[in-house]
């Protein structure tokens, strides 16, 4: 049922199904090419999904890693919230020695929690 108050057709509805399947097409091959770094002039960044990036970029003469959470504004544009770390590169260094003792304790939780 349309969530409108007026009455959709039966091929109004066919091809309004046929565009969002386009859509979806569209989606799933952005989000396949996504995973490449977006390289400017002075960051590179890259698309998480689910409207995460991970960006790295000067800051004050100084290299940071920024992972945030983005939204989309009025004009269709990305914009960052305050949802994020923002952290520079010594601290980004020590995070991904234990990346793999993290993955670790996740994967002994999702299979305690399935026992």
């Amino acid at each position: 049922m349309p969530k409108s108050k007026e009455m959709i057709s039966d091929s109004d509805s066919a091809s309004e199904d046929n565009s969002k399947s386009k859509k979806r097409a569209k989606k799933s091959t952005e989000k396949a090419s996504s995973k490449k770094a977006k390289i400017d002039s002075d960051e590179t960044s890259w698309d998480l999904g689910g409207n995460k990036h991970v960006t790295v970029r000067p800051f004050k003469g100084k290299w940071y890693v920024d992972i945030r959470e983005m939204y989309t504004d009025k004009n269709g544009e990305q914009k960052p919230t305050k949802k994020g770390v923002f952290m520079n590169l010594d601290t980004w260094k020590q995070l991904t020695k234990v990346t793999d003792e993290v993955n670790e304790v996740n994967e002994c939780l999702v299979h305690s929690a399935f026992i």
